[in-house]
């Protein structure tokens, strides 16, 4: 346990355990035999298939669920950067834990805001296009019913011509 509450003490971490590919494109465990770290299959039932990649304190996914949720779902972090926090995650204080909560939760909020957002402006943006479209359409229906009616009433014409010519014969 670090004696500032600020600092870890990185010693302390088993990195050695972390997650490595190698260039065929297997996950395996640095410096282990044994095959690919895996997390237990209770916290791959919580979390989802995306926990298999990684080793998961059991005791931190015991404790602070919801904080494993957000350390797998960032966008900010890559598998490596998710190994590293898992390692370090046994040794850091309850200050650093909930602070590095509040940061991913902060992070995850502002991305909802944001897609919210995106999403009522890509609605919005829709429905307006819709409006216009359905107003394109009306006005070309309304232009193709009055060609349809100049026709008529060109034919109507030539009809009313004919039976006068055919009345001025008789």
């Amino acid at each position: 346990m670090p004696t500032d509450d600020s600092t870890i003490d990185l010693s302390k971490v088993n990195l050695a355990a972390t997650n490595t590919s190698d260039s065929t494109g297997t996950t395996g465990t640095a410096g282990a035999t044994s095959g690919p770290v895996k997390a237990a299959p209770w916290i791959v039932k919580q979390f989802g298939k995306n926990a298999t990649k990684f080793d998961i304190p059991e005791e931190i996914a015991k404790k602070n669920p919801h904080l494993i949720e957000l350390v797998l779902a960032t966008e900010s972090m890559n598998e490596e950067e998710r190994d590293y926090w898992f390692a370090i995650l046994p040794i850091m204080n309850d200050e650093q834990i909930t602070k590095f909560q509040g940061i991913l939760q902060n992070e995850h909020d502002q991305l909802s805001a944001l897609d919210q957002k995106y999403q009522n402006e890509v609605a919005s943006l829709n429905k307006k296009h819709a409006n216009e479209w359905q107003a394109h359409k009306s006005k070309e229906k309304h232009a193709k019913i009055r060609i349809e009616e100049a026709k008529f009433e060109k034919s109507e014409k030539e009809k009313e011509e004919d039976l006068l010519k055919q009345l001025e014969k008789l």
